[in-house]
């Protein structure tokens, strides 16, 4: 996807809408929970499950609609273990770095252990983004059970932090933004 990643709609509140769009105020953010282990994870998989999860709860970060792509990232997770175990098992059997192995015809050729390596690592940096996980994507992920409390909104007139924006909620949501207020002061001078 081209461009940053979408600002959350509560810090362009925060901000004060400074491009002036439409905003959707009726962001989903599921419950967070962890969702159950599928049971076809085992091993590093499972293991990986049980350590990400865990962290992602506690800062409120993941829910039942993750767990699909919660298993893909410990499935790679399992990949690239197994085979990083695999090149070194080959490096101790040739007594060598293990990157390497001879082909049919006697060239030596890049292993293919290697290539799932790298390949798995590679997704799962894609996908550890989406959760954030790393340290650039952790400043652009915000937990889903955070709801601070915004001047100038009210739903169903009560503060933002008493409702979830869900259902029929946007349909009485009053945004008052800064042309709104001036244009109702006729003291208000534009410049």
């Amino acid at each position: 996807m081209p461009g940053p990643p979408p600002k959350p709609t509560s810090l362009k509140l925060i901000d004060g809408n400074p491009g002036h769009r439409r905003l959707e105020l009726d962001d989903f953010r599921p419950v967070a929970r962890i969702p159950e282990c599928p049971p076809h994870l085992k091993g590093e998989a499972r293991k990986e499950w049980d350590r990400i999860t865990a962290e992602l709860a506690r800062y409120g970060m993941i829910s039942e609609v993750d767990r699909g792509a919660m298993a893909m990232i410990c499935t790679l997770w399992a990949r690239y273990v197994e085979a990083e175990e695999m090149i070194e098992r080959m490096a101790q059997a040739a007594h060598g770095t293990g990157l390497f192995v001879k082909s049919p015809n006697g060239y030596p050729i890049q292993s293919p252990w290697l290539a799932v390596s790298n390949k798995a690592m590679e997704m799962y940096r894609g996908y550890l983004a989406e959760f954030g996980l790393s340290p650039a994507a952790r400043c652009r992920v915000v937990p889903s059970d955070l709801q601070l409390d915004l001047p100038g909104i009210e739903v169903n007139g009560a503060p933002s932090s008493q409702s979830n924006f869900a259902g029929t909620a946007r349909e009485s949501l009053a945004v008052q933004g800064p042309e709104a207020s001036s244009a109702s002061d006729p003291n208000h001078r534009r410049d």
